[in-house]
């Protein structure tokens, strides 16, 4: 790519996004990527597509494995990469620290950019040593009923697509009656859940609610509120989608659970009546 050298020297903010054109995860991954950009023009961000089809030669160069791949440089320095399918939410997460280096600010485009008044970031995006480890999520996973069944190498796959979210105290994350496309999985803190208003549970660490918006768009059943600050991690629809796309094994593990956990339901009907 002749254009490389160029842009390789612009100063700033520098996306190089490494796809598989015509794939599904990685389209939605360029969708996103531009949608950022656009979002944030004027703060000094430039975009680099790879194709590997066109030039596998610079995938390689690039050490990328996999497909998507989001590269961030700031001028000419690898600071994050994200690997595989990633929600908007990750990408503005691991993006908006570099751009706004205010934290105040940064953190106002958060906010705005999501439509979430109570959104913070993991006690600062830049520092991986304050985020949820590989290891702890894969463990939180493998608790979840819905994915007791993925094995060690499937729970991976999924730890790496969840995103880390920081709420404040009195956020609600999700509205009964609205419509929602995320789950959720306490990593600490607590929240409460209501019924017309009404207090019907308490969630705490290792809790995972809203599994069921993965596989259906229908109204989310109650209300869940942060009792104070709460640290959360969530996978989108659209990302589990992609997932299921480049892994099916996954889909096939999930239906299988999920025909069990079916089974013993009617069981314990069939007992009681």
């Amino acid at each position: 790519m002749r254009a490389w050298a160029t842009v390789i020297q612009v100063e700033g903010v520098l996306l190089t996004v490494v796809v598989c054109r015509g794939q599904a995860p990685s389209d939605r991954m360029v969708r996103l990527v531009r949608s950022v950009r656009a979002s944030n023009a004027g703060a000094g961000v430039e975009v680099v597509e790879v194709d590997i089809e066109v030039d596998g030669g610079r995938a390689m160069e690039l050490g990328v494995m996999v497909c998507p791949t989001v590269i961030v440089s700031v001028d000419g320095d690898e600071r994050e990469r994200l690997v595989g399918p990633r929600s908007h939410r990750a990408l503005l997460q691991c993006l908006l620290p570099l751009l706004y280096v205010d934290d105040e600010r940064a953190v106002a485009e958060l906010r705005r950019q999501l439509g979430s008044p109570g959104e913070r970031f993991p006690r600062r995006a830049r520092r991986r040593a304050g985020r949820v480890s590989q290891q702890r999520r894969v463990e939180m996973l493998g608790g979840v009923g819905l994915f007791e069944s993925l094995t060690k190498r499937q729970l991976n796959q999924l730890a790496q697509v969840a995103h880390e979210i920081v709420l404040d105290p009195d956020t609600a994350v999700i509205t009964e009656g609205h419509l929602g496309d995320e789950f959720f999985l306490v990593v600490q803190g607590g929240l409460r859940v209501t019924r017309q208003g009404d207090p019907i549970a308490r969630l705490s660490t290792g809790d995972g609610f809203g599994e069921m918006s993965l596989l259906d768009d229908l109204p989310r059943s109650a209300t869940v509120t942060t009792s104070g600050a709460v640290t959360l991690l969530a996978i989108d629809r659209s990302t589990f989608r992609s997932l299921l796309t480049q892994a099916p094994e996954i889909a096939i593990a999930l239906l299988a659970s999920m025909s069990v956990r079916l089974r013993n339901r009617d069981a314990a009907c069939r007992s009681e009546s």
